[in-house]
């Protein structure tokens, strides 16, 4: 019987490795964070024959959610290769989960990209496994882990905003049908307080405003870091829809205990779930992107031959299979071809021509294109304002511009000129010109605006106020945007 591996623990504070009993989690070694090289000496006293497993919790995790075109083999390899560098740069470890085709639109799938926005805070360690020869089973996320054997061990269903509490902070993830599809790590937070209050609703009111959530159906679950296991589950309420309480201890095997201040409930939980994740959950490594194992060394041919050999025949029985559903779908494709030429004959029929040339329109689909790769798209910028706007009666727009950030990569410099409206014309009770202002700076700080330095009540960072009237002002508000959701 082959010993049980290392488990190894990579947070903000360092690395644990672990061995795991019946009754919790035992330390074999602690390292600090930077010391790699402490690491790799430890590894080096270990026989051979040990493997490792290792899991991360780190402030860098980062989820995206794409819409593709849906593609196969060589195209679509470099098409998530691409989308991957966009996201996550050099990422030492990925993830991708595929959600199927959408509904709205079938040549379109969707898909959810983890990763890393940042490498130094991993690299290090793996090097240091890499350069010792040692076999690294598994590498993963804690989030991942989470949002895979909460909801089954915790028999929930549905959209989850699951919180976590470790000595890292406040984890916040959105998990929809076991699938990760947000996180945020907030540093500093250790208890359920105002403070811990306030990033949740911030967090719901940013996931209920994404398409694909619906804010009654989104539950908020705190895993709170209770020592008994008995304590009663409750409710209280914050914002829409309440909070649900659950001890995390709760996510343990009956007779587990946490291990300390060090490994507590939570913790403990991932290296459980880390011992016997399935092979869907791991994270792709850098090295076996670029065709080596953990050691740096060439895949063995015999086994080589037999993967490929093995994936033929599974590709021959794919398309033998599925070939009748193939010529089906081809057929569809067809009438659907035929019902909308047919469709188009009659709109040109029954329609004048187009207002513009075709290099005219060329040229608009060309700007909007450009539009949607900046840093924050027009519509971005124009739904977040004009919400702002909304919330803030007596105030007009003048003029409005944008800008990437030149201190920033993923920010975006927003130039907003506004107006009062006149004194005789506002409603009764209205305020006056520096608290209107002071009103619409706080609903772009909602809106994700950034940089706001109140040097007075009624005035934003770099404000500028001329006269507009008898009874009005006008000012121009410059602030950033970042082209994530709130942090």
């Amino acid at each position: 019987m082959r010993p049980a591996p290392y488990l190894l623990r990579l947070d903000d504070h360092g690395l644990h490795a672990c061995h795991l009993n019946d009754t919790g989690c035992t330390t074999a070694a602690r390292f600090a964070t930077g010391d790699a090289s402490g690491f790799a000496d430890w590894l080096a006293q270990q026989p051979g024959t040990a493997r490792y497993r290792l899991v991360f919790d780190l402030v860098d995790e980062h989820v995206e959610v794409e819409s593709v075109p849906r593609v196969r083999g060589a195209d679509r390899r470099a098409l998530l290769g691409r989308r991957f560098a966009m996201h996550f740069g050099d990422s030492p470890a990925t993830w991708m989960h595929a959600l199927g085709r959408n509904a709205d639109a079938p040549h379109q799938e969707g898909l959810v990209l983890h990763g890393l926005t940042r490498a130094t805070a991993l690299t290090p360690w793996l090097d240091a496994i890499r350069r010792s020869g040692a076999r690294l089973d598994a590498v993963t996320s804690a989030t991942l882990l989470l949002g895979h054997f909460a909801p089954r061990t915790l028999r929930l269903d549905g959209s989850l905003l699951l919180v976590s509490l470790t000595r890292c902070g406040m984890r916040l993830s959105h998990v929809d049908r076991g699938v990760v599809r947000f996180t945020r790590l907030v540093p500093g937070i250790d208890a359920i307080a105002d403070g811990a209050l306030h990033e949740i609703d911030r967090t719901r009111a940013y996931l209920c405003a994404q398409p694909h959530t619906r804010s009654g159906e989104l539950r908020t679950v705190v895993l709170a870091p209770s020592a008994t296991r008995d304590l009663p589950q409750h409710m209280s309420t914050t914002g829409e829809g309440g909070i649900q309480h659950i001890p995390a201890i709760s996510l343990l095997p009956p007779g587990m205990r946490p291990a300390g201040n060090d490994i507590g409930a939570i913790e403990a939980a991932h290296l459980c779930w880390l011992s016997g994740m399935p092979r869907a959950l791991r994270c792709r490594t850098r090295s076996q992107r670029t065709g080596t194992d953990e050691r740096g060394l060439p895949r063995p041919v015999p086994y080589t031959t037999a993967a490929a050999v093995a994936g033929a025949l599974a590709l021959a029985a794919f398309r033998w299979t599925d070939a009748g559903a193939l010529e089906r779908e081809a057929a569809a494709i067809e009438a659907r071809t035929a019902s909308l030429r047919s469709e188009l004959s009659r709109l040109e029929s029954a329609r004048a021509p187009l207002p513009a040339a075709a290099d005219e329109l060329l040229a608009v689909m060309g700007q909007l294109e450009r539009e949607q790769i900046r840093p924050l798209p027009a519509a971005v910028v124009f739904a977040r304002v004009g919400a702002a706007l909304d919330a803030t009666p007596g105030i007009e727009l003048d003029h409005l511009s944008w800008k990437p950030a030149p201190d920033a990569a993923d920010a975006t410099t927003v130039t907003l000129g506004v107006r009062t409206i006149d004194a005789a014309d506002r409603p009764t009770g209205l305020a006056g010109d520096d608290a209107l202002v002071a009103a619409l700076a706080d609903a772009l700080e909602r809106q994700g605006g950034r940089a706001f330095q109140h040097a007075s009540a009624g005035q934003a960072g770099s404000a500028t106020r001329t006269a507009a009237g008898p009874g009005g002002s006008r000012t121009d508000l410059h602030f950033h945007f970042r082209t994530e959701g709130p942090q």
